[in-house]
């Protein structure tokens, strides 16, 4: 028994020492990412202070939406030297369509967007560069630190750390539950020591599912094939323009029985094609708006391929929840609670080091 508790002992001094320098290393980006994300839960309410009447379009309920191709055709006249290269209609019919436009000539990065009010036609906004602005800033700090493919490695091994911090933390703090609601006022040390517990087991299960969906994200760019920028066509016909928008989203809802476009996705590469990415009102909570894909030649419009996420494989299934599970964005509930878990980090932190300051002093004193 008394070897057993030996081992213990060591197990939880490892575990300590594991817990406190891999949260001291990425103590800095990971709550810099914990941070911005947490704002970002809430972007668009925010854009929508900074630009009044341009995210939510006023009494839209009696209104019917203008056809895309006449749509299009206006943009394409507003903006002659840009090409439509992505086009957003939320789930939310009070939202105005996200328009996703690229300069001819431009590199494949330059995407900027302007809003668009698909009942009366007004174009909302100005064209917003996509890294721009408070929010753009704050989403290249989110996902790259503004560092580009190294702030995304870094970004990445932040997110697997985070998972062997929280479990660590779990090791250390094993009987966590028996004081878990205690929170004790009486020494700063003590408070710092209950409040750590208590926020690091509450936010752990939302930190692990936005570490997951992260980690996935940043670092899969490693495992695919660079882009060819020789493939690269912006500026010449890439596709058949005589293509009806409204015609291929009429015909997705018959391709995929209750399909509804939620982003249509064209071409501006060779070897694109035009995609139209949605959901099925009968589909899991689990999965977000852009789940499923509809997918048509670029100068044919022939059928090509159908991807309904009900009938995908499992490893599809469970990488499409994480667009959802990273964002929280289930109910207005979920949000919130994303939003204060993505606070977290930085009130572990807090009580975190303050604890390890103490603790060192501590040992430095008995020697």
């Amino acid at each position: 028994k008394g070897q057993i508790l030996n081992v213990n002992i060591l197990d939880k001094k490892i575990m300590y020492k594991i817990h406190t320098y891999a949260s001291l290393i990425f103590c800095i980006p990971l709550v810099i990412v914990c941070f911005t994300g947490s704002v970002l839960v809430y972007k668009d309410e925010i854009n929508n202070i900074l630009m009044p009447d341009t995210i939510y379009i006023a009494d839209s309920d009696d209104k019917k939406r203008l056809k895309f191709d006449e749509l299009r055709e206006k943009i394409e006249k507003e903006y002659p030297h840009h090409e439509i290269v992505g086009w957003n209609i939320d789930v939310d019919p009070q939202k105005t369509d996200k328009i996703w436009l690229l300069e001819h000539g431009a590199g494949e990065k330059e995407w900027a967007c302007i809003y668009l009010d698909a009942f009366s036609g007004e174009i909302k906004s100005d064209l917003v560069p996509h890294d721009s602005g408070f929010i753009g800033v704050l989403t290249e700090l989110h996902e790259n630190l503004l560092l580009e493919k190294s702030g995304q490695i870094l970004l990445g091994l932040t997110a697997i750390f985070a998972f062997i911090i929280s479990i660590s933390g779990f090791i250390v703090y094993r009987n966590f539950w028996a004081n878990l609601l205690r929170l004790r006022f009486s020494r700063m040390a003590t408070f710092m020591s209950d409040s750590h517990k208590f926020i690091g087991v509450f936010s752990t299960p939302v930190i692990f599912a936005v570490a997951l969906s992260g980690a996935w994200w940043e670092l899969r760019f490693m495992f695919m094939p660079p882009f060819d920028n020789s493939k690269f066509a912006i500026g010449r016909q890439i596709y058949d323009k005589n293509i009806s928008i409204d015609a291929l989203v009429q015909r997705a809802a018959s391709d995929m029985p209750g399909f509804e476009t939620h982003y249509v996705s064209f071409p501006f590469f060779d070897g694109a094609n035009i995609t139209l990415y949605g959901q099925k009102p009968q589909q899991s909570f689990l999965h977000s708006q852009y789940s499923s894909t509809v997918t048509y030649d670029k100068n044919s419009a022939n059928l090509i391929d159908v991807k309904d996420i009900e009938l995908a494989s499992k490893t599809d299934k469970f990488l499409s929840t994480f667009r959802r599970a990273h964002y929280g964005d289930y109910n207005a509930a979920t949000k919130f609670i994303w939003f204060l878990c993505g606070l977290a980090p930085l009130a572990l932190s807090v009580s975190g080091i303050y604890l390890w300051i103490k603790r060192s002093n501590f040992k430095r004193r008995k020697r």
